[in-house]
């Protein structure tokens, strides 16, 4: 997730990683949500919605530094900038190469059925990464949408999203 100042809010899903020396990595990952729908008449309902998910990596897979590039690891589209690989500090206590993250939403949804068959909708979610790159400056290898390569700082990222809709649903002939 993209902001501006350069700034990027990131994480990295895998299901395993391969350390030298060792032995496959499990990731560990865990997700919860959860909804509420309440129908105001016949014709109008609102849902208010949220969800929490959790990548992590062991320590294994942390001290080995094969997300920065260490431990035979091959290029990453994530590398730290300027540095040979070796994360950059804060403060002057060195950044961990951690990959693992935090994403969570909340929002609500609002229904409105004039008609029969028609519905006009707007949803509103805050959706927000957690990274724990936070402070880092990392490379990005590869161009993402309009987003060109370079030097980003990794934070906290957060959006606001707005949807409207409009649905037109048409009877089936013979049922």
């Amino acid at each position: 997730m993209f902001d501006g100042g350069n700034n990027v809010a990131l994480g990295v899903i895998t299901d395993s990683v391969f350390v030298n020396g060792s032995a496959l990595q499990l990731t560990t990952a865990w997700t919860a949500g959860g909804a509420y729908e309440h129908y105001w008449t016949s014709n109008f309902a609102s849902t208010v919605l949220g969800t929490y998910t959790e990548v992590n990596y062991n320590n294994t897979v942390v001290a080995s530094r094969v997300f920065c590039g260490f431990g035979g690891a091959v290029a990453q589209n994530i590398n730290f900038a300027n540095t040979g690989g070796v994360p950059t500090t804060l403060g002057g206590v060195a950044l961990p190469c951690d990959p693992s993250f935090k994403f969570w939403t909340v929002g609500s949804h609002t229904d409105w059925y004039p008609v029969p068959g028609f519905r006009l909708a707007v949803e509103v979610m805050y959706s927000n990464v957690e990274t724990a790159f936070k402070g880092a400056q990392v490379s990005l290898a590869k161009a993402t949408g309009a987003r060109p390569t370079g030097v980003y700082t990794a934070r906290d990222q957060g959006i606001v999203s707005v949807v409207f809709r409009a649905a037109r649903r048409f009877p089936v002939v013979g049922q």
